[in-house]
């Protein structure tokens, strides 16, 4: 697996496009999580995501059911917490740095039959 990261400087427009993308991402990926611990099956969340969020990408929205099974994998129905939501409680950061923290960014993972990253 190869993970590609860089800062690129954009102008105020893109980087607010870019940032609500970020946030509707973030948000797909902690929705199928919550709909894996209501034990529904991928195929379900999938055409719920599908339903939800009709403008996103459909590879965007594969990006993030495979993730969001990942962290299901890993905690079952365990209780998460997504962001810093404990340090936000005790006051410890601001209601802003809190969302920023529950922000995960666009993940879009490559696949064999695409022969790499769609995307990149």
């Amino acid at each position: 697996m190869k993970t590609i990261s860089f800062k690129i400087q954009l102008d105020e427009e893109l980087e607010k496009m870019i940032s609500q993308d970020s946030r509707i991402c973030s948000s797909m990926y902690k929705f199928a999580f919550c709909r894996f611990q209501d034990n529904k099956t991928a195929g379900e969340i999938y055409r719920i995501l599908s339903n939800f969020f009709p403008i996103v990408n459909s590879h965007l929205r594969n990006s993030a059911l495979r993730r969001a099974n990942r962290l299901y994998t890993l905690n079952g129905n365990k209780k998460v917490y997504f962001g810093k939501f404990k340090r936000f409680q005790r006051k410890l950061i601001t209601k802003e740095e809190y969302k920023e923290t529950r922000n995960y960014g666009i993940w879009s993972e490559g696949e064999t039959p695409a022969k790499g990253n769609r995307f990149f």
